[in-house]
């Protein structure tokens, strides 16, 4: 890839990408100049992932959102996470011997996505050990959230659902931030109904775990929110 074709707040992002902390920024600017490494823009509402269709690559977010869904067994879609600016997917796919991809990944709105093959990755980490250690501890985290986001979907209330969303904000965001999404298209997110993230907004304000200003969230405790 050309690397020209990165705006600075680009590299900002990939420099500042968990995978890639500990590399130079002279040596990533090598691993993205490589074959292996394109740049691919979305618009709004395309699947960028699904079961059926996917490249053997890690992806990382450089602008937009990206919404990560799954189909239960009895074909409803299950929403897991909600992927931003900085945030890397398909790392466990890509020495996945399996045919099909895990979840379905769409674009909120236009995206911007850099994405490394999997033959790039592999020539990366016999060069950069550090970047092989950061790969376990990602996928690490990654078994991690799972296993929280399962204990969400068994619970299957929205409460859950936004408690759990809400903390995975904590630690990118701090105690206090604004929602980057609408009600309606967090729903959506979510996948439930406007309707009932109100009344999700409702329990946990009663719960006294976060207080809510238009889009303004202040999360008061968040053992609290955990335990939700």
């Amino acid at each position: 890839m050309d690397v020209r074709q990165l705006k600075s707040r680009d590299t900002e992002t990939v420099l500042g990408a968990f995978l890639f902390k500990g590399v130079s920024e002279g040596r990533l600017r090598e691993i993205c100049s490589e074959d292996g490494c394109k740049l691919i823009r979305f618009e709004k509402g395309d699947v960028i992932y699904s079961p059926e269709a996917f490249l053997k690559s890690c992806g990382l977010i450089l602008s937009g959102s990206v919404k990560v869904t799954k189909s239960s067994p009895g074909g409803q879609e299950l929403f897991m996470n909600l992927l931003r600016r900085g945030s890397l997917f398909g790392a466990a796919a890509l020495w996945d011997g399996h045919e099909g991809y895990v979840a379905s990944l769409t674009a909120l709105e236009k995206c911007r996505i850099l994405f490394f093959s999997q033959e790039l990755m592999e020539s990366a980490m016999k060069k950069e050990p550090e970047l092989a250690l950061n790969y376990i501890r990602f996928l690490t985290g990654r078994v991690c959230f799972l296993n929280d986001k399962i204990q969400s979907l068994i619970a299957g209330r929205s409460s859950n659902t936004l408690a759990h969303y809400l903390e995975s904000r904590l630690e990118h965001c701090g105690e206090s931030f604004e929602l980057d999404l609408g009600m309606t298209e967090l729903a959506a997110a979510l996948n439930i109904s406007r309707a009932s993230l109100y009344r999700a907004f409702d329990a946990l304000e009663r719960e006294k775990a976060v207080i809510r200003s238009g889009r303004k969230i202040t999360v008061l405790d968040k053992e609290r929110l955990r335990c939700l």
